[in-house]
């Protein structure tokens, strides 16, 4: 039962977040990102159920919510205001109860509620404000299981969770094995419970994907995503990749001359890859994935390197201010930027420090510690160049850890009894 108190703080936070995203209705402007056209198209064959033009890049989630919004960018800014305004009441209520103070339920509750970076994907078509959705409900659910008894039900609907997480957001696969690890003292059944269910809906969706493509995963992206890694020395590639490499390394080079990296460049490249292999993306990306294995096991270094560069954008705020929702005009909004990407770079700096600590701020604590942490490494193994974004959904999460751990260190020194003097 949530008392006045609770209820008065979630409601600040909750009036707090309507107004923020009524401001960006009236002085935001709604992207439409490089992304979108795809999320579009998977949409469109969805509604229509024609399926001749299908590339399995995208899971089905985030299409079915633009079909359900009729394709309307305000009906889909709408329901991601909606989302964002759920999510930011569902952070600081579990903020409340780890900390029991209502100070800190509503920092860390405006991280989404008036942050910018939330507000910014909202006004955009993009997978993340749904993906921070299905993150917050699955944590939520499993918190009053996490240590103890956990029911089979509980268990299933865990997984349907973190099963629509990864068909929104592929990367998220991670969370099955995580939030089994967590669960895991709840009991047998509520563990196989919520594998059966994720995986068997990953796996289901995996399957269509292999019916339609050949391709048996929930994306056909990974080939492509890996080469943003190993398109750096893409010329180690073997024989059998020359075609792929000699189409793709002057675009390489023009887009290094350009922008100073070698990101993205697949897609530069990708439709001069298919006019000269003759094969369909899916095929393609396949391709590129076993060309991109066998560069790794000769670069081990070179792979790492990149890695580690990869990581190193995750930690970094997101930057949105060139897009198209809010620029930094004037001032102080250039400061309120400013404070917030410090705001969720310091979070995620500070939630390495006090890892070691999470043990004292209890189970709950230490599976956020883990989906973030986890979650940082585990894209970074599969792309670099958008890694900066895919930690949208996670950073508000990694400032409630570290205000959490950080309360529970606090509440333990406090706790501990103050030595007495021996009597002389």
């Amino acid at each position: 039962m949530i008392d006045r108190r609770a209820l008065s703080t979630l409601g600040c936070v909750l009036g707090v977040s309507v107004a923020a995203r009524a401001l960006s209705a009236v002085f935001g402007g709604f992207a439409v990102p490089l992304d979108a056209w795809s999320f579009r198209e998977a949409a469109d064959q969805l509604a229509r159920g024609d399926f001749a033009a299908y590339t399995g890049a995208r899971g089905p989630v985030f299409p079915l919510l633009l079909v359900a919004t009729g394709g309307s960018e305000r009906a889909l800014f709408a329901a991601h205001s909606a989302i964002g305004c759920a999510v930011a009441v569902l952070l600081a209520w579990v903020t409340l109860a780890e900390t029991r103070s209502r100070v800190a339920a509503v920092a860390v509750g405006c991280t989404v509620g008036v942050g910018f970076y939330a507000l910014a994907f909202e006004a955009s078509v993009m997978s993340e404000c749904l993906s921070s959705l299905w993150l917050a409900l699955a944590l939520l659910t499993a918190r009053p299981s996490l240590g103890g008894a956990a029911t089979t039900r509980r268990g299933c609907a865990i997984g349907a969770l973190l099963g629509l997480a990864v068909l929104t957001r592929p990367m998220f696969v991670y969370l099955v094995p995580v939030f089994a690890w967590a669960l895991r003292r709840g009991g047998a059944r509520a563990t196989l419970g919520l594998a059966a269910v994720s995986v068997g809906m990953v796996a289901a969706w995996s399957a269509v994907n292999f019916r339609l493509t050949g391709t048996f995963a929930p994306t056909t992206l990974m080939g492509f995503n890996l080469t943003n890694h190993t398109g750096a020395f893409i010329e180690r590639a073997p024989a059998e990749f020359a075609d792929i490499r000699d189409v793709y390394l002057p675009f390489r080079d023009a887009r290094v001359a350009t922008l100073g990296n070698h990101h993205q460049t697949i897609w530069d490249a990708l439709p001069a890859l298919e006019k000269a292999t003759g094969q369909s993306f899916a095929a393609l990306s396949r391709r590129c994935g076993s060309m991109s294995l066998a560069l790794i096991v000769a670069c081990p270094g070179r792979y790492l390197a990149s890695v580690v560069e990869a990581v190193g954008r995750f930690a970094l705020a997101p930057n949105c201010r060139g897009g198209a929702w809010l620029p930094p005009h004037g001032p102080l909004l250039t400061a309120a930027w400013d404070l917030q990407e410090a705001v969720f770079i310091g979070s995620k700096v500070a939630l390495v420090a006090l890892a070691p600590f999470a043990r004292r701020a209890g189970a709950f604590a230490r599976l956020v510690v883990a989906v973030v942490l986890v979650g940082a490494v585990f894209q970074a193994l599969l792309e670099v160049g958008e890694n900066d974004r895919y930690s949208v959904p996670l950073q508000p999460w990694a400032v409630c850890a570290v205000v959490a751990i950080a309360f529970a260190v606090r509440r333990a020194q406090l706790a501990r009894p103050v030595p007495v003097p021996a009597p002389l």
